[in-house]
């Protein structure tokens, strides 16, 4: 009797012992598991990490509450006694645990606002702005706009028709029209034009160069029906280009093997091109000894050296990666990333950390859903937006990223 009751009570010291540690499985609210999660003990900072398949291991013995953090989602804290009972955990989307900086009780200031203009497109250079608009919405009164970066107008010619504007990486100004094409130039704060030439050379050079290092040009081409790209160096005056960087989607590029989706007639080739096979986005920025690249195929921050290999790498963090837009926008007066997200038509522009792809802060904007053609210069943030419940007409606007007051 005395035996059985010492193989009881251990058989019991031993459930209770293993009883400490709790396994389960962490998942969004999609059911998508979630990996690295921490997971750790109200007042400590060590703890365990879930696994690709959001599964983890966690040893609850002298925790009382447990905390579950994760930089894109909600954060938890639940007790021991509760997560024994249900060890498998859902997390609410929450992509920041910082306090956002809220820019609409900032001013955001529409250029030209008694101006009855509707913006084409614009181009900021050298702290000026070009502006291509029709006057009055009428496609028979185009003109370009020469101002400086409060929307004072310094300059302005008529236009027999609107057209497209470019800034290459040399700085140069361009003005695309159907045909033809110009070069624009501002001595003396007036607007001249170069002779015209073919404007198929300016969409060229604004689907390809994508930068200007010392005497080469560096080139950007798709191929693998847009699936893969490849970054060429030119070394001027030479015809032959180098290929020193590429990236491939390799799932998409196996999917090609299975053949076309449904009948593959004109409207399905539309779909595909338009949704299953868009072109893959790995913008690139060079830096004084390495160049970084934010890879939207694998969701990392890479850094190469100048001959194209990989140095080093880190995740993106600073974002729910389903409500990321594949854009990135370099303000080269400050040296700051911007990563742009939409949740719930709520447009936020986000300051990144490229060393460890965490945010740092972040800047939303209500009442201004439909924003087009961002850029951020010298921490102020630049976009088309065109209020379709007030005039309709379609304004450049400008706020700052910080504490600034904007126009001053």
């Amino acid at each position: 009797m005395i035996k059985w009751l010492i193989t009881g009570f251990l058989l019991s010291f031993g459930l209770m012992a293993t009883a400490q540690t709790i396994s389960g499985t962490i998942k969004d609210a999609d059911g998508m598991p979630v990996s690295g999660v921490h997971i750790f003990c109200e007042g400590e900072n060590v703890g365990e990490v879930s696994d690709a398949k959001g599964q983890y291991s966690f040893d609850v013995n002298g925790c009382s509450q447990i905390v579950i953090r994760h930089i894109s989602y909600e954060q938890k804290i639940i007790s021991a006694t509760e997560l024994q009972k249900n060890p498998n955990i859902f997390l609410n989307d929450f992509a920041f645990l910082k306090n956002g900086i809220d820019i609409y009780s900032k001013p955001i200031i529409a250029l030209l606002p008694d101006t009855p203009l509707f913006v084409h497109d614009y181009e900021i250079c050298d702290g000026k702005i070009f502006m291509c608009a029709f006057f009055q919405r009428k496609l028979n009164q185009s003109v370009l706009l020469y101002t400086d970066l409060n929307g004072r107008i310094i300059d302005s010619e008529s236009l027999s028709e609107t057209g497209d504007l470019y800034r290459d990486p040399e700085g140069a100004i361009y003005i695309a029209q159907k045909n033809y094409a110009y070069q624009l130039f501002t001595d003396n704060n007036r607007i001249s034009f170069s002779e015209s030439f073919e404007s198929k050379h300016v969409y060229a050079a604004r689907e390809h160069w994508t930068h200007s290092v010392g005497d080469s040009l560096v080139l950007q081409y798709y191929y693998f029906r847009n699936q893969g790209v490849g970054y060429f160096i030119k070394q001027l005056p030479d015809d032959s280009a180098r290929l020193f960087l590429e990236f491939i989607d390799e799932a998409s590029y196996d999917r090609m093997a299975m053949g076309p989706y449904f009948d593959g007639n004109e409207f399905d080739q539309r779909f595909e091109e338009m949704i299953v096979y868009k072109p893959v986005q790995i913008p690139i920025f060079f830096k004084e000894n390495d160049i970084v690249a934010f890879n939207f195929i694998s969701w990392k921050i890479q850094y190469f050296d100048l001959q194209g290999n990989l140095l080093s790498e880190t995740d993106m963090q600073y974002g729910d990666k389903n409500k990321l837009r594949k854009e990135i926008y370099f303000d080269a007066e400050t040296g700051r990333y911007y990563g742009r997200e939409i949740r719930n038509g709520l447009n936020s522009l986000i300051e990144i950390d490229i060393n460890t792809g965490k945010m740092i802060q972040y800047f939303s904007f209500k009442g201004y859903p439909h924003i087009e053609k961002l850029c951020v210069s010298n921490g102020v943030l630049y976009f088309i937006y065109k209020d379709y419940s007030g005039d309709e007409y379609k304004r450049l606007y400008k706020s700052p990223l910080n504490n600034m007051v904007a126009g001053r």
